[in-house]
């Protein structure tokens, strides 16, 4: 089989600010190819080992150009091309102390709460000593020696620190510290020659840093680099271990406190709950709602949040088995979801649709679409009677007041079904929406034959969502495309009209290899190592027609929304042995 001209994921996944890194082979080369990215806003996704993290999950903006976000305390920094950080690039900075001054530091604030890891690499130069702080209400510092790693003092209660050599002469410093709820944190990197502000510098010290990183949790995590935080592609491993893009459009979470259920914004009654339990997200933030010992209905819930009224609204939230199964309801619709969590099943539900999906460590995220009946939502989480197995959740039952089940992640969003995770913390958080094309790649693609091939998984709407080779408009485009979640149909329109058009009737929400191969009068879509439609008649393009691979219908509209495991271009029409190999599941 040829090779693809074009090939984006399979296993093969690389991202950086505003980019996602596609490919091609030639002979026994790669070469990347970069796909334009944006979404504005952070989100979140599921790693390697079923975390939910955010992306990225480096909190520091520009955790390596010291010159731009960092502020500068009485020092120099600059890029210095005659040191290989520890990355084997020359990507290391100079920090060296200006003269006659007692401390030389550089800054960035971020606002934190919960535990946190702030690390940094660090090598010496003309001076012997390092420091790193984190500081909030007070400071919570590390400083060591930088010819062979000895820590030499560690400032604050509360906080773990610690130093681990890397090779080529670098440390890796950390400071380890539990945070209060949301203060503005500062963290430092210096030069020190003795306790901070003691000695008076001569202007001649340095040390070489690289690689800043600030995360949620109790341990570092391996350096993710950022130079924005925002427009970063996320890939998530959930039941996947190759990964898939994900693509979601705009949605705010209406939950203000989608985690902290201990906050008065949740209603408690005939239920308390107790903190400190490790969540999806893998540090100890997950709470266990647990029922009184009295006879009563027991939950906890929101107040009642503004929504709009008869439109689709999606509850979710994250769960885990204690000694009670959990029900998910609106107080105002009624809608609601029953799950038993020991045989992680729907026990009932009233709405348009509802799920329960094992993400990791025995967490399953539950949720439940609905149409809304009034202008508010009032958010529930039910423990359920040990004999319940249908009906409405909201009933009454004798509770032993220490029975219970584990909960974390709330999320409240108008559409038809839920998206990942949006934190929040005291207000409405809103994710942009996420968009992703590769342009000008004429000479990666064939505009008179040629397959394109995605193995995909569409979002559960009525919403149009194409993935198209096309000209930069829709009057020229090779698509496949779907808008309901029991339809995929591929579109070949050129300036002539429509070539092949046509629907299969097929569930598009669940994986699918699928390719759509275009030559003249003879069109075809297979879709898991079937053909599914054929046309014998029809015209493709001239040259250099086809320009862009997009995530949207060629026009900028009909956004693809879902997940994308891989995409791949072929120059030419490949056969069927083929065909059926390449979309065999």
């Amino acid at each position: 089989m040829a090779e693809p001209t074009i090939q984006l994921g399979g296993g093969n996944w690389a991202g950086k600010s505003d980019n996602l890194l596609g490919y091609y082979k030639e002979g026994e080369r790669f070469y990347k190819q970069d796909f334009t990215f944006s979404r504005s806003t952070t989100g979140t996704y599921t790693d390697k080992d079923g975390y939910i993290q955010e992306m990225p999950y480096n909190l520091l903006q520009q955790s390596n150009q010291f010159d731009t976000t960092w502020g500068n305390t009485n020092s120099l920094e600059s890029l210095d091309t005659s040191v290989l950080a520890p990355n084997g690039k020359y990507t290391a900075w100079k920090l060296q102390a200006n003269s006659g001054t007692h401390y030389s530091f550089l800054s960035q604030t971020v606002t934190i709460s919960g535990q946190v890891s702030f690390t940094v690499f660090m090598k010496k130069g003309t001076a012997n000593t390092a420091t790193m702080y984190l500081s909030e209400s007070g400071n919570f510092g590390l400083t060591a020696n930088l010819e062979n790693g000895t820590i030499t003092s560690v400032t604050g209660s509360n906080m773990v620190g610690s130093v681990e050599s890397v090779g080529n002469g670098w440390y890796r410093f950390e400071i380890r510290h539990t945070t209060n709820d949301n203060l503005q944190n500062t963290v430092r990197i210096g030069i020190e020659g003795g306790s901070f502000g003691s000695v008076t510098y001569d202007g001649t010290e340095n040390i070489y840093i690289y690689g800043a990183q600030l995360v949620k949790g109790t341990s570092a995590k391996t350096y993710f680099p950022t130079t924005t935080r925002l427009n970063m592609p996320r890939v998530s491993y959930l039941n996947n271990s190759n990964g898939s893009l994900i693509l979601e459009p705009q949605r705010s979470n209406l939950v203000t406190y989608s985690s902290d259920f201990s906050n008065a914004y949740w209603t408690k009654s005939g239920a308390s709950v107790t903190s400190g339990f490790t969540s999806p997200d893998g540090t100890a933030n997950a709470f266990k709602l647990v029922e009184s010992n009295s006879s009563a209905i027991h939950y906890i819930k929101t107040p009642n949040i503004t929504v709009s009224n008869s439109t689709k609204h999606t509850m979710s939230f994250f769960a885990k088995k204690g000694e009670r199964n959990i029900a998910l309801r609106d107080g105002s619709s009624d809608a609601f979801v029953s799950i038993d969590l020991t045989n992680n099943l729907v026990l009932d539900s009233l709405g348009i649709s509802s799920s329960i999906d094992l993400i990791s460590n025995g967490w399953y995220k539950i949720s439940v679409s609905y149409l809304s009946t009034s202008t508010i939502c009032a958010f529930q989480l039910i423990t359920l009677s040990p004999s319940y197995t249908s009906g409405s959740p909201w009933s009454s039952y004798q509770g032993d007041g220490t029975s219970g089940v584990y909960i974390y992640g709330a999320q409240l969003e108008a559409g038809s079904y839920a998206t990942t995770l949006i934190n929040t913390s005291g207000s409405s958080v809103t994710r942009n929406a996420d968009g992703c094309e590769l342009t000008n790649v004429a000479d990666r693609i064939n505009s008179s034959e040629g397959v394109l091939f995605a193995e995909v998984v569409f979002s559960d709407d009525n919403q149009y969502k194409f993935i198209s080779l096309n000209s930069g408009s829709s009057a020229n485009r090779v698509s496949l495309y779907s808008n309901s979640p029991t339809f995929i149909s591929v579109n070949v329109r050129n300036s002539s009209g429509n070539q092949f058009n046509a629907n299969l009737s097929i569930d598009s929400t669940i994986n699918h290899k699928i390719a759509l191969k275009y030559k003249e009068n003879d069109f075809a879509l297979w879709i898991d190592g079937q053909e599914r439609l054929t046309d014998s008649s029809g015209t493709t393009f001239t040259t250099s027609t086809l320009s862009e691979l997009s995530f949207d219908d060629g026009s900028g509209g009909s956004d693809f929304y879902g997940k994308a495991k891989q995409i791949q271009v072929y120059s030419t029409a490949l056969s069927d042995t083929e065909l059926a190999t390449l979309t065999t599941l």
